[in-house]
């Protein structure tokens, strides 16, 4: 927001005001040991005044990417499709200059990851799933073609009553050869 960016600016412009008047009083340290030894301890606590605004400046420009990311993985969780894990996983790769800035926005990117790869997973033991249940719908109406023509067979003992049998046989076979490839 734009009062979070202007305490940024803020706190930067009094870090840099800060750093100034340290570095007026330089020839200071030359001369008192004790000042010195005030220096190097301010100095410490205004490099870690610049970690944290550089923490906060990264925190305000990466939370724009978050919440895309937020509402990608909440669109995947909703509707599983390739689509919307791919456009995660594309939102993710798009926050990779954050992450290389910030350790811990590279762990939440990281988890991400891990949502689409679980998500891809998902995916394909859906399709597996899928296949195998259509394989299973064709050898069941295999079988039961096979079922009926040996029932025919018992029935009637004619040439076109073998040559029906043996053509549903070879229909069960195929099917179960298909159903090898799944």
């Amino acid at each position: 927001s734009l009062d979070e960016e202007a305490a940024v600016r803020a706190a930067e412009r009094a870090v840099t005001e800060l750093s100034e008047e340290l570095d007026a009083g330089k020839s200071l340290e030359e001369k008192d040991k004790g000042y010195r030894a005030y220096a190097a301890s301010e100095r410490k606590k205004i490099a870690d005044h610049r970690r944290r605004i550089e923490r906060s400046q990264l925190e305000l420009e990466a939370r724009p990417h978050r919440e895309k990311v937020e509402s990608a993985l909440k669109k995947a969780d909703e509707q599983e499709s390739e689509e919307n894990v791919s456009e995660l996983a594309a939102i993710i790769d798009e926050g990779s200059s954050f992450a290389s800035r910030n350790k811990e926005y590279g762990k939440y990117l990281a988890s991400a990851r891990g949502e689409v790869a679980k998500h891809r997973r998902a995916i394909e033991r859906a399709k597996v799933e899928a296949a195998l249940a259509e394989q299973k719908e064709k050898l069941d109406a295999a079988e039961a073609a096979v079922e009926q023509r040996f029932s025919a067979l018992e029935q009637e003992t004619g040439a076109e009553a073998f040559d029906a049998a043996e053509a549903a046989l070879g229909d069960l076979s195929t099917a179960i050869a298909d159903g090898l490839s799944v």
